[in-house]
């Protein structure tokens, strides 16, 4: 979404290959962000719960332009509360075809949240893996989401992948070794 951002990485890619095709290994080389190393490919796993991938993917997606623990936080925290709403509608009884559509008005009646992708992309991913996701799970969730963001905003001596990679480990389900508070 930023014209500017993007003319930038076209020129370093331009002068990269010469007169060569740009292809995915240019991009890579150049722009550093791979498949399967995107902030997208870290918000999927943490929907589908998978910890180890997602604490893979967590310090490449923090050197990545405009990348940070706050906006991988806000990103993570739409899709909790999206995928909240789905698995509540689910219980509910809605249809899994009606699912995306009633997804995508929940995001146009918020207005401007953040979710770390396109549209189409978080709304398929929410859809697809709110069934693996309890109320209960959700709750805990919010609750991590919520100390995560306050972590953030004090003096801490976690850094910011520690934090992040911790609390995917939480969101996934995966056991941790938090003190009570």
């Amino acid at each position: 979404t930023d014209l500017a951002q993007l003319k930038i990485e076209l020129d370093k890619l331009a002068a990269f290959s010469g007169a060569a095709v740009i292809n995915e290994a240019a991009v890579s080389a150049v722009v550093g962000v791979r498949p399967g190393e995107t902030m997208g490919d870290l918000l999927d796993a943490i929907a589908r719960r998978d910890a180890a991938t997602a604490v893979r993917v967590v310090p490449v997606v923090l050197q990545q332009p405009k990348a940070s623990a706050v906006t991988v936080l806000l990103a993570l925290t739409s899709q909790t509360l999206v995928i909240g709403w789905a698995q509540a509608a689910r219980s509910r009884g809605v249809h899994p075809a009606r699912l995306n559509n009633d997804l995508f008005n929940l995001l146009k009646e918020s207005g401007s949240v953040f979710t770390g992708r396109s549209w189409s992309d978080f709304v398929a991913t929410c859809a697809k893996y709110s069934d693996m996701w309890t109320a209960k799970a959700i709750d805990e969730a919010l609750e991590a989401l919520l100390e995560a963001d306050t972590a953030l905003k004090t003096t801490r001596l976690s850094s910011d992948e520690q934090l992040l990679s911790t609390l995917a480990l939480t969101l996934c389900g995966a056991p941790t070794h938090r003190r009570a508070a």
